[in-house]
C-alpha cells in the first residue's frame, strides 16, 4: 500500500533570495516541490535550481555518512558516527587557544544551522572565527555599499523595484542570477504599462540585453549597421530620438568592449535623466 503524501511549507536552500517552497514527501521521501503562492518575496515562483530540490536531495553519490582520508591523495574511507564525533573533538581540545579555530560554513545551510554553529563556534568555543560564503560571495558588492553609502546592505527591498520608473542594470544578466526578481519586474511592467523600464548597460548580448524575455526591455547598444543614433531610440522610449550620437563598435575587442561600455553608458544617462527620483537598488556580488 503506497504511503499517503505530506506537504510541508519550506524555504529553498540554494541562494539568499529565500524563495517560499511547498514540499511533497512519500514514505519519508522528497518526491516533489512547487512554488509558495503565499510566500511574501517569490509569491510561488521557483527557478530551475528551486523546482529540482527534489531530484537533488536523492543522488546515489550524495555523502551520507562521515568518510575519513588517512592520508593526503588517499582513498576516502567510512568512518563510523562516533568516532568521526571524537576525532573533531579530539582536534578541538588539542587546539592552541580558541583563536586557533575556525569555521568556515556553507551557503547552503539555513538560518537554523548558521543559528547553532554560531552558538557552538562563540558561545562554547570561544571562537570569534566564524564565516560563511553566504557572506564572502557578497564581499564585492558590500565594499561598494560601505564605501558609496556606508552601510553594507542593499538600501531597498524587492517591492520598490516593481514601483520603480526605472531600473538600471549595469552589467547584470537577470534573466540568469535573479531570475525570480525578474519575473517580479515583468509583472509589474505588464501592470504598470511597461514600468518600471529597464535599461541594460552590458556588451554581451544577454536575455535582457536582446529583448528575449520581454518585449519592450531596453538594449542599450546594437551591434548592428543601424544609424548610431538610432540604438537608443528605436529601443526604448525612454531615449529621446537622436538624444545620444553612438559610434559602431571598432573590430578589435578591447577597445569594442570600451566602446561599447562608453557608449551604453552615455545612452543611460538620458534615460535615467528622465527618472524623476534615484536610489541604489541591489547589487551583485
Amino acid at each position: 500500500m503506497a504511503s499517503a503524501l505530506r506537504e510541508a511549507r519550506t524555504v529553498c536552500s540554494f541562494c539568499g533570495v529565500g524563495c517560499g517552497v511547498i514540499a511533497t514527501a512519500e514514505g519519508g521521501r522528497l518526491v516533489g516541490v512547487r512554488g509558495d503562492p503565499d510566500h511574501p518575496s517569490s509569491r510561488g515562483r521557483l527557478c530551475t535550481k528551486g523546482l529540482a530540490l527534489h531530484e537533488t536531495v536523492h543522488l546515489p553519490d550524495r555523502l551520507l555518512h562521515p568518510q575519513l582520508r588517512a592520508a593526503k591523495g588517499g582513498s576516502l574511507a567510512r568512518l563510523a558516527w562516533d568516532d568521526a564525533v571524537a576525532r573533531v573533538a579530539g582536534a578541538l581540545r588539542g587546539a592552541r587557544g580558541p583563536d586557533a579555530i575556525g569555521f568556515y560554513l556553507s551557503g547552503q545551510l539555513l538560518t537554523e544551522d548558521y543559528y547553532a554553529f554560531n552558538k557552538l563556534a562563540k558561545g562554547f568555543l570561544g571562537t570569534n572565527h566564524v564565516d560563511s560564503n553566504s557572506r564572502l560571495c557578497m564581499s564585492s558588492a558590500v565594499s561598494g555599499y560601505r564605501r558609496a553609502f556606508g552601510v553594507d546592505a542593499p538600501p531597498c527591498c524587492y517591492d520598490d523595484l516593481e514601483r520603480a520608473d526605472l531600473i538600471l542594470a549595469v552589467g547584470a544578466n537577470l534573466a540568469w542570477c535573479h531570475p525570480v526578481l525578474l519575473r517580479r519586474i515583468e509583472a509589474a511592467r505588464a501592470a504598470r504599462a511597461g514600468r518600471p523600464r529597464l535599461v541594460v548597460v552590458d556588451p554581451r548580448r544577454t536575455v535582457a540585453w536582446s529583448g528575449s524575455v520581454t518585449a519592450g526591455f531596453v538594449a542599450t547598444i546594437q551591434r548592428t549597421s543601424s544609424p548610431p543614433s538610432a540604438a537608443c531610440s528605436k529601443s526604448s522610449t525612454a531615449v529621446r530620438p537622436g538624444a545620444a550620437a553612438i559610434s559602431p563598435p571598432p573590430q578589435k575587442r578591447s577597445s569594442s568592449r570600451r566602446s561599447v561600455s562608453e557608449a551604453s553608458s552615455r545612452c543611460a544617462d538620458r534615460s535615467v535623466a528622465i527618472a524623476p527620483t534615484s536610489r541604489p537598488p541591489i547589487a551583485f556580488g
